[in-house]
Formats: C-alpha cells, structure tokens, sequence
C-alpha cells in the first residue's frame, strides 16, 4: 500500500548469515488495503491536512490556551483558564488526551484504505496539545513524516473533553473500530497485552509476509540489512501469508503452483545461503508469477542445500497452514507487517525502531 518514494526505501543488501530455528510458522489472513500496507498517502490527504491545520489554527486561534503555560497575568495560579475568580480545570489532563489520540491513531491499521500506514508514520512524540476551556475542547495536532524524511503534514483531532469523543479532521476516514493498541514512537505500534519475546539477547523478529503481495519481495533487503547490522543479536523469522494476493495468482496458475514461491522463501530462510537466495529473487521479480522450476534453478544457483531444502519444502505446507492463530494473535491484518519482540509491531522500513524500543542496547 506505499507507491513513490515510500515503497523503494528499501535497499538491497548482499549478507551471509545463519538464520534461526523455525520458531512460528505462518497463517492465512486477508490483508487490510489494497495494496497490502505499503503504497502512498494520497495526495488528497495532503491537500485535506493542510487545510483543516489551517482550519483548526483559525478556530482555536488566540482562545486556545497551552497546556503547559498559565492564562493571563491575573490567572497564574490557573493551569488553564478561569472564570469569575474561579479555575476552570478539565476532567482530563494532556496525559490522558496523549494517550487516547495515541490509540486513535493505532486503529487506523485497520481501515481498508492507505491510511493504514498513518500508525507508523505519526511522530507522537511531536504531538501538540491544547485545551479550549469555554468549548471543553482539547486540540491535538501530530506531525506525519514520509519515510524518506522528505516531507512532513499534520493530522489534526479534537477531543470532547466530557465524553472523551475524538473528531479526526479527516472526516470521511473516521476509523470504527477502536483498539487497547497505541503508537509508541514513530514507526512503532505496541500491541496491548503483549509480553516480550525474551528478556535476554536475540531479540525475535517476525516478518509477515505474503510473497505476491506488494512491497514483500523487496523488503526482504531490509531484512537481510537487519541480520546482517545486529548479527547474533536478532534472529528473524520469515512468516508466510497467502492472502488475496496469492489468491489472485492462484486462479490462473493454480495453487500448487502459487505457493511454491511461499515454501521456496520459508525453507531458504532456514539456511545461510538465504540472502543471496532472496538477493537474487529481488533483483529478478516483476511483480508477476514465478514458477516453481524459475525457484529450483534460483536456489541451486544461490548454493542453497538441496538436501536440506527438499526435506523442509515436504513439510512446509504443514508447517504454514497449522499456525493459523498467530496472525491473529499479533493483529496482523496486512503484508509486510513485522512483529519485534512478540509486542512491537511496524512496517519493514521502521523496524529498526521498533528494535530499539525492545532492546536499548541496539541503539547503539
């Protein structure tokens, strides 16, 4: 679901690694989106964002007061405003209105529209808070940054401070399913109710993918990048999703024939020849089918173990489908999608973020 710029972030990287153990195959679910998460934020959006910032900054205008600073001169001791000698304080303070936008903003992932990429690339930790005492209105504005970092918009909420009622002004795309998940930083949405992985080094990576969908192929470079910069310290799993996309395939090349391209990418991951594997797949693949003997020849020519690799392609089907559960379980609901840690979930192109989140030691 990212055309332009947003989609060719990743770049490709040539690395020689031993993958992990199969910890956790994968499931079968639908991806939310057309293009499966990683196409472009429309430039309608843009457009809209701009003018309702703009709206907002004239609404609230020279009435709206910062919640960090006093009112007036005479009004020191009051946080917010006063009236007839009295301070006005709000039922909820910029904390709790931090929060619940945060949340807000996490159930946009599952709308079936580009804006499902809106999670992973707010920066929260730019969010701007404001409060209307006469209206009982706070004002919240967060900055969307590209993924390129070329580019910066702003989404703009108002949030009743009665009844908690958030208003995006995106008005057309309110998301209607709401979620105990919020955004943890730029990139980084953490999953409610998720413990970690490991409270030790590797940390675990899961990256969900279905081959046909787009932005799947190539982002395994971004992850050949990540095994390669942290080595030992993290340990990827590839999880493999046919959804509409494989689907699609299917119907003109059958499906045997489809998901082979999902078994050869499961069982090449399994061995230290996979970066060339999936280096070679990338600089190759057009978007279109690929056939099964196109896979054999590749995997040969990329020195994977025949051997090792015909055993696990005769067990792959089982090991794919019996996981059905784990994408559900990490609210998995579009491709690429990476799971850091068993809690922190991004796009491919933010995972590093997420990475430093789980582990400090990273970051380094």
């Amino acid at each position: 679901m990212i055309v332009d710029a947003m989609a060719k972030i990743s770049r490709k990287t040539k690395t020689s690694v031993s993958p992990g153990p199969v910890k956790e195959p994968s499931v079968v679910v639908k991806p939310l989106g057309k293009l499966g998460g990683l196409d472009g934020i429309h430039l309608s959006l843009i457009a809209l964002v701009v003018i309702m910032a703009a709206l907002l900054f004239v609404v609230s205008g020279g009435s709206r007061v910062q919640a960090t600073n006093s009112t007036t001169t005479i009004q020191q001791n009051c946080q917010y405003s006063e009236s007839n000698g009295t301070c006005l304080v709000p039922l909820h303070n910029a904390s709790q209105i931090r929060l619940d936008i945060e949340k807000f903003i996490a159930s946009y992932a599952y709308l079936n529209t580009s804006y499902s990429l809106l999670p992973y690339i707010t920066d929260v930790n730019a969010m701007n808070i404001s409060y209307v005492a006469s209206g009982h209105i706070w004002y919240v504005t967060v900055p969307v940054k590209s993924l390129s970092g070329n580019s910066t918009v702003y989404l703009g909420f108002s949030v009743n401070d009665k009844n908690s009622s958030i208003t995006p002004f995106i008005q057309s795309i309110t998301p209607s399913l709401s979620t105990p998940d919020y955004v943890k930083s730029y990139g980084v949405v953490e999953l409610a109710g998720k413990a970690a992985c490991s409270t030790s080094l590797p940390v675990s990576v899961y990256w969900f993918i279905d081959p046909y969908s787009p932005g799947s192929i190539s982002s395994l470079a971004q992850l050949n990048s990540i095994n390669s910069k942290f080595k030992g310290s993290v340990q990827t799993h590839i999880e493999i999703l046919y959804t509409q996309y494989s689907a699609q395939v299917a119907a003109s090349h059958g499906i045997n024939n489809t998901q082979a391209l999902g078994k050869y990418l499961f069982c090449a991951s399994q061995q230290p020849s996979f970066p060339e594997f999936a280096s070679t797949l990338n600089s190759t693949y057009d978007g279109q089918y690929v056939s099964p003997s196109f896979l054999a020849a590749m995997s040969k020519n990329s020195g994977l173990n025949s051997t090792q690799l015909d055993a696990c392609m005769n067990n792959s089907s089982a090991i794919i489908s019996r996981q059905s559960v784990l994408a559900q379980y990490y609210n998995v609901t579009s491709t690429p999608l990476v799971v850091t840690d068993c809690q922190f979930q991004s796009i491919p192109q933010t995972t590093q973020y997420a990475l430093c989140i789980a582990n400090s030691t990273l970051c380094k």
